[in-house]
This record gives C-alpha cells, structure tokens and sequence, in this order.
C-alpha cells in the first residue's frame, strides 16, 4: 500500500500475512481435531463409566473449546456452579499433561489466527 512517497505495507508483507493465516486456520483445526479425539473422547467415555451424561445441548461440537478452557484455565471462578454447561471439577480431575498440551495448541493457535486477521484488516 502506497500513501504518497511513503510505503506503509508491502504487497510481500500482505502476501506473506495470507500465508501465514491460512498456515493457522490449518493449524487450528487440526488442534481441534485432535483435541476432540484424543481428550474429548476420552474423558467422555470416563464420564460414561462414572455416571455422568454427556451435554444434550452440543449439536454442532462447542463442547470443544469449552473443554480446552476448562483443561487450560484452573481458575477458581470456573467451577460447577458458575459454568453449569460442563462439568469442571470432573474434567480437571481426568486431565492429563498431554490434554493440557492440546487445549493450549488449540487455544494458541485460534488467537494467533485472530491476531493475524486483525493485523491484516489494519493494513488492508
């Protein structure tokens, strides 16, 4: 982009922006595969076994990142009685390191997929 005698952004910036975003929105989808099948499933199934009924509300798979907020941010103020859609202490408490890994991949890489476009939509 050129304004006067000045240039802003470069055509290569803007290109390799595009890149890069389309290399995160991939990202960020595979994250969210493999969260799914590999922490998701599990813990469901665990649920299953201990008597707790899945979430009758997910049609479309929002579980998904609501399980990686819960895995990846062990606050206090998320707990049963303030997030009544999952089951938090259940969740943290079959939890693994490997989950923990995956909900922050997945997490990371959805906001570096906002940043990007923010950034983009700036120098458009």
């Amino acid at each position: 982009m050129i304004v006067g005698d000045f240039v802003l952004v470069g055509d290569n910036v803007i290109e390799l922006m595009n890149h890069i975003l389309f290399g995160c929105l991939i990202f960020s989808m595979l994250m969210a595969i493999l969260f799914y099948f590999i922490t998701v499933r599990r813990i469901e199934k665990q649920f299953l076994i201990e008597g707790i009924t899945r979430p009758d509300w997910d049609g479309i798979g929002l579980r998904i990142p609501g399980y990686a907020i819960i895995i990846l941010c062990d606050i206090q103020r998320l707990n049963d009685k303030n997030y009544p859609l999952l089951p938090v202490a259940e969740t943290r408490r079959l939890a693994t390191k490997i989950d923990r890994l995956l909900a922050f991949l997945f997490y990371f890489s959805a906001v570096l997929c906002v940043v990007i476009l923010v950034v983009l939509f700036m120098y458009e």
